[in-house]
């Protein structure tokens, strides 16, 4: 798209509605990717593309302005969640297990408000969640981790299998199994 909106531009100048569209399209693949900083940049150019051609007031200019406010709105969002799970990790590092595990439930709490939540994020929090749980003896509370890190598993079609193996920290079923057998 970015590419197809320079040759419109080469053609045509920047102040065209065919440039504009092709970076608006473009800008709806990063949003999609989640790539939400590019996103933004393309959709300001439509923004700046629009409002000279049609004026402010323009129904379509006020669309672009509601969409950017939206894709700014999932930034922050972004950067929140990282935010987060930042927190959460130097909290595990400082043996603050409890604050640790606050933290990554709040991630998973901004990844579900997300227009496509990640299952396997939510997994992999649940299943860090779970290893926390341990630490700290709450054995029901790690069980119960692990199985909402099993559902988030499952939602993505991996088998069960790999799905343990993978809550283990092992890359196979058959080397976690070889590994509980050796402990035993």
């Amino acid at each position: 798209y970015e590419i197809s909106a320079k040759i419109y531009e080469d053609l045509n100048g920047y102040f065209n509605d065919k440039v504009s569209q092709e970076y608006f399209n473009a800008g709806k693949a990063y949003e999609k990717l989640g790539n939400y900083e590019k996103a933004i940049e393309l959709y300001q150019m439509v923004l700046e593309i629009d409002e000279k051609i049609l004026g402010n007031t323009h129904e379509y200019v006020i669309k672009d302005r509601k969409h950017l406010e939206r894709v700014i709105q999932l930034e922050e969002e972004k950067n929140k969640k990282k935010s987060y799970y930042l927190k959460a990790e130097t909290c595990s590092e400082d043996e603050d297990f409890i604050g640790a595990i606050e933290n990554y439930k709040k991630v998973i709490s901004e990844i579900e408000k997300e227009e496509y939540p990640s299952q396997s994020e939510i997994a992999d929090c649940y299943e860090k969640i779970a290893r926390l749980y341990l630490k700290i003896d709450e054995a029901q509370c790690a069980i119960d981790s692990y199985k909402m890190a099993m559902k988030c598993h499952k939602f993505e079609r991996v088998s069960s299998e790999e799905a343990r193996a993978r809550i283990l920290g092992y890359d196979t079923f058959e080397e976690a199994m070889s590994n509980i057998e050796i402990l035993n």
